[in-house]
């Protein structure tokens, strides 16, 4: 969680509010974002991190928070990396989502975005009871 804070957020910003909103510009466009509430997910994750580096209560993280977090740090990550031509700096990034948040408010999202490229990419990943276990 953290990760994603250093890349999307900036100083002011009401990291509960914006990180969602950011993180859905890079991948709110899978079904999985709306099916699995995904906005829900990262906002329970960023309350027990504050917890956790605020209050030193670790108790409230699961393997599979921290696996969920892995997954979407994982693509957003790939799809900088690949779109590196757009996004050559943290305010690129930044810009992005704003963006994409914009198309939002005018009714424009998932696929008929005009900003959000035709070619990002989501890696999805299906975990074992094995995993959990190695972790």
């Amino acid at each position: 969680m953290i990760a994603m804070e250093a890349l999307l957020t900036k100083h002011g910003d009401k990291y509960l509010e914006v990180l969602p909103k950011r993180i859905e510009a890079f991948i709110g466009w899978i079904g999985y974002w709306s099916i699995e509430d995904y906005k829900e997910k990262i906002e329970d994750i960023y309350k027990k991190r504050c917890k956790y580096v605020h209050d030193g209560n670790e108790s409230t993280i699961e393997i599979k928070d921290l696996l969920f977090t892995d997954d979407i740090l994982f693509n957003m990550l790939a799809n900088i990396i690949y779109h590196i031509n757009l996004f050559k700096s943290k305010e690129d990034i930044i810009s992005f989502t704003e963006k994409v948040s914009a198309e939002h408010l005018l009714g424009i999202v998932g696929r008929k975005s005009k900003i959000r490229p035709k070619t990002l990419r989501f890696f999805t990943r299906l975990y074992t009871a094995e995993d959990y276990k190695k972790i």
